[in-house]
């Protein structure tokens, strides 16, 4: 089967966050990043959570100081994520399944890409030509009508 993998699809590198960094820290990292995620590590570099911009408005419409609330006090944990070797039709699948956009791709355990479904928009419709591509080539380019 024709599969693109998540390495191929991921963003890298990633930006990350402490738990204890205040939800203004973690805004400006946002705007400055131009970027809608901050993967949460701890001090040994696990994944612990993830803050996105949702979390920030959650606070502020909840009345919450951003200068005082922390990270760790909105962001969301556990955190879903998948392997770099996984195909994007499992990224896909995945978020779906959990009602995520941004999902975390490790290696061993370890953070390596953040994929969003902005990049599964990009590389979904490559995989369907690859494979229109593929079944032509098998049938000598006898298109089947289904």
């Amino acid at each position: 089967m024709i599969s693109i993998d998540v390495a191929t699809a991921m963003t890298t590198p990633v930006e990350t966050v402490t738990a204890d960094a205040t939800m203004i820290e973690a805004a400006r990292r946002l705007r400055d990043a131009h970027i809608g995620a901050l993967v949460v590590l701890d001090d040994d570099e696990e994944i612990v959570g993830i803050v996105t911009e949702s979390n920030i408005i959650t606070v502020v419409t909840g009345g919450r100081d951003l200068e005082t609330a922390t990270v760790a006090d909105c962001m969301v944990s556990p955190v879903v994520t998948i392997d770099q070797d996984e195909t994007v039709v499992a990224a896909g699948e995945r978020m779906c399944d959990h009602s995520v956009r941004r999902m975390p791709v490790v290696a061993d355990g370890d953070l390596v890409g953040i994929v969003t479904t902005t990049d599964l928009a990009y590389y979904l419709p490559r995989l369907r030509t690859k494979i229109r591509r593929a079944r032509n080539a098998a049938t000598g380019g006898i298109q089947r009508i289904d």
